[in-house]
């Protein structure tokens, strides 16, 4: 899977207004923003297949700023057939490794403390931890 089929998968199943972001000007901002009834966070869609999920510098800055301005802010992670959400805030806490490209790399196991769905996927609960609704 690639990332543009996460995103069609996202789109698919997640309602609101979601917005793409192309942005090759500005780097580091999240490949989507969401709003639905007032609520308005950013996505960093994020694809993996081996045991790290990779992030650029401008990335994790990008998760810093928003956060001094209470911006909400969360990564969706497809892992072989598992999805995974996770609040920067909570990422930004974790211990991470840089690699030799400048990367910055999280192992697949700290994502314990994301909402971890496997097949089928509860697309209602995905909902809800996305826009932070209580059941």
């Amino acid at each position: 899977m690639r990332e543009k089929d996460l995103w069609a998968l996202f789109k698919k199943n997640i309602p609101g207004h979601l917005v793409r972001i192309e942005n090759i000007v500005t780097k580091g901002v999240p490949d989507v923003h969401c709003s639905r009834n007032g609520k308005s966070v950013w996505v960093e869609l994020k694809i993996t297949n081996g045991t790290r999920v990779y992030f650029q510098p401008s990335q994790i800055a990008f998760f810093e700023e928003a956060k001094k301005h209470q911006e909400i802010v969360k990564v969706f992670v497809r892992h072989k057939n598992l999805l995974y959400l996770i609040n920067t805030t909570t990422l930004l806490k974790m211990v991470y490794e840089v690699n030799k490209s400048d990367k910055i790399t999280y192992d697949i196991s700290q994502l314990a403390k994301a909402h971890i769905w496997g097949q089928p996927y509860d697309w209602k609960e995905i909902y809800r931890k996305l826009y932070d609704i209580k059941p």
